[in-house]
């Protein structure tokens, strides 16, 4: 099967280890970031295969594993805020299913400021009170106004 028996070759497996054998001339510490990876090289014996001289030491998780759900989140969030074209202030809403896969169900390009709207609670929510958060809005607002000045464009492109 393609991709799996290429990776099964006992054959290859020997002259990786003996090339990076050949490579390893001091003391290295390598990590590996992934459980997985973590796994295979013990469960198949690989560790055995390398010289003394190379340290494997287990690291704290694949970032995807250790990542705080918030951040997945907010990563999701500027990738669709990316995709859309937008700019300045906006909120994207989504939602999870059962099985873990996110879905938009809207990206909202001028999302309401009043005290009681989402944005704000979502802004509440990430430690931004309401004053800041009008300052961010009026802030980005106002760097987007000088960046678009001929004068400003004139010396970007120069």
């Amino acid at each position: 099967m393609k991709f799996v028996d290429e990776y099964r070759d006992p054959d290859a497996v020997r002259r990786c280890a003996a090339a990076i054998r050949a490579l390893v001339r001091q003391p290295w510490s390598i990590m590996e970031v992934c459980g997985g990876q973590t796994h295979a090289i013990v469960r198949f014996g690989l560790d055995e295969l390398l010289p003394s001289e190379l340290t494997l030491i287990h690291g704290p998780g694949c970032p995807v594993c250790v990542t705080p759900v918030e951040m997945i989140d907010r990563a999701l969030a500027l990738a669709a805020y990316e995709l859309f074209g937008l700019s300045g202030y906006a909120r994207i809403d989504f939602r999870i299913d059962a099985a873990g896969n996110p879905f938009i169900i809207e990206a909202n390009a001028n999302p309401g400021i009043a005290h009681d709207s989402g944005l704000v609670a979502a802004a509440a929510e990430a430690g931004i009170d309401y004053d800041r958060l009008i300052a961010r809005i009026l802030m980005a607002a106002g760097l987007r106004t000088i960046a678009e000045m001929p004068s400003v464009r004139r010396l970007v492109a120069a």
